[in-house]
């Protein structure tokens, strides 16, 4: 994966909607290749048909006809999909909040690891008619519950369906970094020193790094400034609170620090960020 930085990608969401699904078809597809890049909602991708890669750390894997790809939240891919005639994917983007709604819960190794997966043409098909049917209802006006209950089946068949790709880390392992993760979130230690970090999963520094980098495609660091950017950005959309109070309540250590980290992965300034949120309700 590229050695740039991370950034942030915004797909507008409808106002007042806490998922989005697009349909994007060509006959004539030229290809396109996105760079290292973050959500801050999770995301499922489908292809019916299409070639390219998808990649995470070191790990990279075959995009073909039939491919399903569920994306955690935060989690830092690129993609490259090549020319071809008669190109189809869908995309799936949706806030935690929207997966309780629709009572699906995930396990805790969904919820910090991809998973990709090769369906066959048959369960390809009914996964065409029920994204194909819930695209068409999005257009229509109290079709909602109809458009979510396809969704939900579309989601529930992805979540039992495929796997997180297999891994040459123990599974023990793994284990210790999504315990890791639930402590940083759970106590919003977002200034956690890698060195206490290792300690706390019994790893040396190098050997933590080397594999929190293999699960995650970055660095703990950049793991954390992510997560202390999406509170700010919660922070600037709900609160009144000065760009300052808001550096501050996400650990930066002055805002202008704050401010340059934030343009950099979000492309544009906090309170730009903030203007337009009030403005169109989207992030």
């Amino acid at each position: 994966m590229s050695d740039a930085g991370p950034i942030y990608e915004h797909i507008p969401v409808p106002t007042g909607r806490a998922f989005t699904l697009r349909r994007d078809d060509s006959t004539h597809f030229v290809g396109l290749s996105i760079a290292t890049h973050f959500h801050l909602m999770y995301e499922v991708m489908w292809f019916p048909a299409a070639r390219g890669s998808f990649t995470i750390g070191n790990e990279t894997y075959l995009i073909k006809n039939n491919t399903l790809i569920f994306i955690p939240a935060l989690l830092c891919h690129e993609m490259q999909l090549e020319p071809q005639q008669d190109h189809l994917r869908y995309l799936l983007q949706f806030e935690v909040q929207w997966l309780q709604n629709c009572a699906i819960n995930l396990q805790p190794e969904q919820r910090i690891q991809p998973m990709i997966g090769y369906v066959t043409q048959s369960e390809a098909d009914r996964i065409e008619n029920l994204l194909g049917w819930a695209t068409e209802h999005l257009k229509q006006d109290n079709a909602e519950e109809l458009v979510l209950s396809l969704l939900k089946t579309f989601l529930l068949f992805t979540l039992q369906k495929i796997n997180c790709p297999a891994s040459t880390i123990a599974a023990e392992h793994i284990d210790r970094l999504i315990e890791l993760i639930r402590y940083i979130d759970i106590n919003q230690e977002y200034t956690l020193a890698t060195s206490l970090a290792a300690k706390r999963c019994d790893w040396s520094v190098s050997y933590f790094s080397r594999t929190f980098k293999s699960i995650f495609g970055q660095t703990l660091q950049d793991f954390l400034l992510t997560r202390k950017l999406t509170k700010a950005v919660r922070l600037l959309s709900s609160t009144e609170l000065k760009i300052s109070e808001i550096a501050e309540q996400t650990d930066f250590t002055d805002s202008a620090y704050f401010c340059a980290k934030f343009k950099k992965i979000m492309g544009c300034s906090p309170r730009n960020f903030r203007i337009r949120i009030r403005k169109t309700g989207e992030f």
